[in-house]
């Protein structure tokens, strides 16, 4: 193989590493702004992470009641993409449900931003 057709191949693989690599870190950035609003108690910024979908399933006030408990959240990595959607694990904890880990799906916005769109609150049980 010529050195011209290696460098191509490097490149080409360059490029899309870096197209993972930035789905990757775009897909799972609000998840980590969702984490770190609730426990600071920034509910309308978490809030504002989810789906217009996810957003017309529950109020920002119930949103509230339901999240207020959660005193950790762990946002995991991108595991599957499929076009405009990814999953990722995301684990969280509140005053009677320790590490309550679950899939969370993320959908890319038309706006081209990621956001959740299912998500579900660790009940107590």
């Amino acid at each position: 193989m010529d050195r011209t057709r290696v460098i191509v191949f490097v490149a080409i693989g360059v490029v899309m590493f870096g197209a993972v690599g930035y789905n990757h870190l775009t897909s799972t950035t609000p998840l980590a702004t969702f984490c770190h609003a609730l426990v600071t108690n920034d509910f309308e910024t978490a809030y504002q992470q989810l789906s217009r979908t996810s957003q017309q399933m529950i109020s920002e006030p119930n949103f509230e009641i339901d999240f207020y408990r959660v005193s950790s959240c762990q946002p995991g990595t991108s595991t599957a993409w499929l076009g405009d959607r990814a999953t990722a694990l995301l684990t969280m904890t509140n005053d009677c449900v320790r590490n309550s880990s679950q899939q969370v799906l993320l959908q890319r916005a038309p706006t081209g931003d990621w956001k959740i769109g299912r998500i579900t609150y660790p009940t107590c049980s």
